[in-house]
């Protein structure tokens, strides 16, 4: 009977062991997928921060000056445009298909402001406009979705 009682204890223990590394191993495993998570959380806040930005410096260069309607159209059809490219607001600098310049520090929360609000919101005031131009649309360029502040809206036709 002692010896039935010792193999009890012993394999409990044995298994004790077991489920103690287990354990140890999931909590590990845990730490480690929290802290990728940490990571991965910061980079997208750094993104987000850095597409703000660009988005910011390109609609101060295209509409600076204009009415607020006219900034507010121009950042989404940034927006639209980075989408249809397959892009962001940076990439569209780097590949040099829009222009963008340093936006005075005292206008920054004003254009910060606009830019945040056209990347959340879900509704597109451009009427799904990708592009513009000042007075009028070139004739051989899309179909023209909204007017505004002396600049034309308009939607590339895909080839």
């Amino acid at each position: 009977m002692a010896n039935k009682l010792f193999w009890k204890e012993k394999s409990f223990s044995a298994i004790w062991h077991r489920v103690n590394l287990g354990a140890s191993r999931l909590l590990r495993d845990s730490l480690i997928l929290i802290g990728l998570i940490l990571v991965i959380a910061a980079l997208s806040a750094t993104a987000q921060a850095n597409e703000l930005s660009c988005l910011s410096r390109i609609i101060y260069r295209e509409s600076g000056g204009k009415s607020v309607e006219a900034v507010a159209i121009t950042a989404r059809a940034t927006i639209n445009r980075s989408k249809k490219q397959h892009t962001t607001s940076c990439g569209l600098i780097r590949k040099q298909v829009v222009k963008a310049k340093p936006v005075p520090p005292a206008l920054l929360p004003y254009f910060r402001a606009i830019a945040r609000a056209a990347l959340y919101s879900k509704h597109d005031v451009a009427k799904g406009a990708d592009s513009w131009n000042t007075g009028r649309k070139p004739r051989y360029k899309g179909v023209i979705k909204r007017l505004a502040g002396g600049q034309v809206y308009y939607a590339m036709r895909d080839h």
